[in-house]
């Protein structure tokens, strides 16, 4: 059963086919069939996927790469219509973003909630404080320690052409 997506429908045609979308993920046909994902029919018995869809399913099948499914999946519309990668390769950064995006606010709560399970109680706060300014913008975890200098700079040539940092004495270089 086809399902609509809102997708460009001008884009279609690049879009890779049951085929090459089982191709991309390493998968069989019937496997990739099973899975129910959505599909647009293209003629009486084709398939073809959103790029979305595609890299979605790396995350469940785990049998490749986001990245390499993302460039198979621009590389099967640079094979197909020549004129349309630049919209393909659009919608797969779109996709790559919004999946790393997911991948990170999941990880980064599986690790909140271990934390929770492990720490205690004040120590877990204290993290969860330090998290929710960082995802703020406001982020603690970017600052070097009090009283560390900035690395640039410090270092300047010696007499011997070599770069050498000014605050350690000549006797502790040798």
């Amino acid at each position: 059963m086809a399902v609509r997506l809102p997708a460009r429908a001008d884009t279609v045609p690049a879009w890779p086919n049951q085929t090459e979308a089982a191709q991309i993920l390493g998968i069989s046909e019937p496997t990739l069939l099973r899975r129910g994902l959505p599909h647009e029919s293209a003629g009486a018995r084709e398939k073809r996927y959103a790029p979305v869809t595609v890299l979605r399913a790396v995350g469940y099948f785990k049998k490749t790469t986001l990245a390499e499914a993302a460039q198979a999946v621009v590389d099967v519309a640079q094979a197909k219509y020549p004129t349309l990668v630049d919209e393909i390769t659009e919608e797969v950064e779109q996709a790559v973003a919004e999946l790393c995006a997911d991948e990170s606010r999941e990880l980064t709560d599986d690790v909140l909630t271990e934390l929770k399970r492990i720490l205690p109680t004040r120590y877990h706060q204290k993290v969860e404080s330090i998290y929710a300014r960082g995802r703020a913008g406001h982020g603690e975890h970017d600052r070097r320690p009090s009283g560390t200098p900035p690395a640039r700079g410090r270092l300047t040539k010696g007499p011997d052409g070599r770069r050498r940092d000014p605050r350690v004495p000549a006797l502790a270089r040798s």
